[in-house]
């Protein structure tokens, strides 16, 4: 559920904040009028939108709440927008775990809402004999964590695809990635208005 503008309007807000308060038994007074609803998401990010949206499509009343007077203007516009393939984080980790299943999920979401995003790979390089130990670690460890495409490449092959370099190996990560975070909230929250 959402106001005009596609978030809750501020005496709306007002009055589920109170609401909320006095369900967890807070001393702020519950306002006779206030609508009842099953969920209530604070904070329009991309975060919230996907929560509410999952919500919202598991039929669930949502309402989301959001102190500006638009989607994203917090942290989810201000971040580097990259799809990371999981490369550094310790295998079984529940991040490791995330990141890899969230990448392959946010490409095919992307590509079947029409939200722009590319793969422009990305090269982990080694600048002298010592670092090449290092990057066989983050291969293997990769590949523990369910990376499976990572390319190694010579000193000279990532040079032919960066000539500025000074590497003597590398390695290639394919499915790193750039979304469009504000064609991302704007697919959530379409999801999310369609839904609900």
């Amino acid at each position: 559920m959402f106001g005009s503008s596609g978030l809750v309007h501020n005496h709306l807000r007002s009055a589920v904040l109170r609401s909320l308060s006095t369900q967890l038994g807070t001393s702020a007074a519950a306002p006779t009028n206030a609508e009842s609803v099953e969920c209530v998401v604070i904070g329009a990010g991309v975060v919230g939108l996907a929560c509410a949206r999952a919500l919202a499509q598991a039929g669930k009343e949502v309402v989301v709440v959001e102190q500006h007077n638009t989607f994203g203007q917090e942290t989810s516009s201000r971040h580097s927008e990259v799809i990371h393939a999981g490369l550094y984080y310790p295998p079984g980790s529940l991040k490791a775990q995330l990141c890899v299943r969230g990448k392959q999920l946010m490409y095919e979401y992307c590509a079947a809402r029409g939200v722009a995003h590319k793969r422009v790979t990305k090269l982990v390089v080694a600048t002298d004999k010592e670092q090449e130990a290092g990057l066989r670690a983050l291969r293997e460890r990769a590949a523990a964590c369910g990376v499976t495409d990572l390319v190694p490449m010579s000193g000279a092959e990532a040079r032919a695809l960066e000539p500025a370099l000074s590497a003597t190996a590398a390695v290639l990560s394919p499915s790193t990635g750039i979304v469009d975070s504000h064609g991302l909230m704007q697919a959530l929250l379409g999801d999310l208005e369609q839904a609900g």
